[in-house]
């Protein structure tokens, strides 16, 4: 079903709310912190109305993202166990993408749904990935976790310290540490109010940013070392091997973001991109893109089958590593022609 994406009308899934006793809500897979942290504010903005939840997502949450749940009401889609859930919901809530590819496992279950399909997202609407019968759309927001926000609020509900932790992250890693342009006065109003509410910034951050192993600033150091550069030093490509991973027992998730910003923030570099090759025998490389300025990333990442953010997004792609990474650097050659002469403004 192609639905044009709406913006935040709440009054057309209000009453589907009220009236209904049981929903799911499912983040995309591999979610990050806006995902996750709006998939469990959902989880308790719905729970203070009475209703019965059930937050499923095809993956396991990251490791340095389980702070967000502390109470892990957040299921891993099972089949056998999930199959009467979905069949007996009375509307089914997938945030942070409007992309069927983008929920995993989960996607065919949700295209062949019965139940109200409602997507809430904040991502570049693309209308040849959608299923949802309603899709909520506002890419002007920073974060979909805004988005939870104004349905929490327009639902009468109260903010506590559980789903202001869950909405501060969503804010807080959406934003790049609320640096970016999307990054408005009345976003900042929200974070007031998670903060009276009981987030707090710095165990946020440290949760987040400040655990690393020194295994893991090992591998750091290796990923570095795979630094090269091609467009006369704008575009930067990283590697991290699945056996670098094995021999030094990193969390592979935590350092993603780390590096990927350290290597963007060099003066002259545009695009900075990781290559990260998932265990042996997946067959997989999930590929990271983040730019500063005028390249944008969210076309390359969704023809490779992922998605993501002008700025910032990714993809998982079949095959070996050498394949995929001058597979990659074949397509951003050609869009960095193109998009070097339109060069639009950044307004991501």
């Amino acid at each position: 079903m192609h639905a044009r994406p709406i913006p935040p009308q709440w009054d057309r899934i209000i009453p589907t709310i009220r009236s209904g006793s049981r929903f799911v809500i499912t983040g995309h897979e591999h979610a990050d912190g806006d995902a996750l942290g709006s998939q469990v504010a959902l989880y308790y903005f719905l729970k203070q109305l009475h209703k019965r939840i059930w937050a499923i997502n095809c993956d396991e949450p990251q490791r340095r993202l389980a702070f967000i749940d502390p109470d892990r009401v957040v299921e891993t889609y099972r089949p056998d166990r999930h199959a009467g859930v979905f069949a007996s919901c009375d509307a089914w809530f997938i945030v942070d993408t409007t992309a069927w590819q983008r929920i995993g496992a989960l996607g065919e279950v949700a295209r062949a749904a019965a139940c109200p399909t409602i997507t809430i997202d904040h991502h570049v609407f693309n209308i040849e990935e959608s299923f949802a019968r309603i899709n909520i759309v506002d890419d002007k927001a920073v974060a979909t976790a805004k988005l939870i926000y104004q349905l929490g609020m327009a639902l009468g509900c109260r903010l506590d310290r559980r789903i202001a932790v869950a909405l501060y992250t969503a804010l807080y890693t959406d934003s790049g540490g609320f640096v970016y342009t999307k990054m408005d006065a009345a976003s900042h109003r929200i974070v007031a109010q998670l903060l009276e509410a009981g987030a707090v910034p710095y165990e946020v951050y440290d949760s987040i940013y400040q655990g690393n192993s020194a295994a893991e600033i090992e591998l750091f150091g290796k990923a570095l070392n795979s630094l090269r550069f091609d467009q006369h030093g704008r575009v930067a490509y990283m590697a991290i091997t699945s056996r670098m991973y094995a021999n030094s027992g990193a969390d592979p998730e935590r350092g993603e973001n780390y590096l990927l910003n350290v290597v963007r923030s060099i003066k002259t570099v545009e695009l900075a991109v990781l290559f990260r090759q998932l265990p042996e025998g997946e067959g997989s490389v999930k590929v990271s893109f983040r730019a500063k300025n005028f390249f944008r990333v969210n076309g390359i990442a969704r023809d490779l089958g992922g998605g993501g953010h002008w700025y910032a997004a990714g993809a998982m792609v079949e095959g070996s590593l050498p394949r995929v990474y001058e597979k990659v650097k074949s397509v951003i050659a050609r869009e960095w022609k193109r998009q070097s002469r339109i060069k639009p403004t950044h307004t991501e």
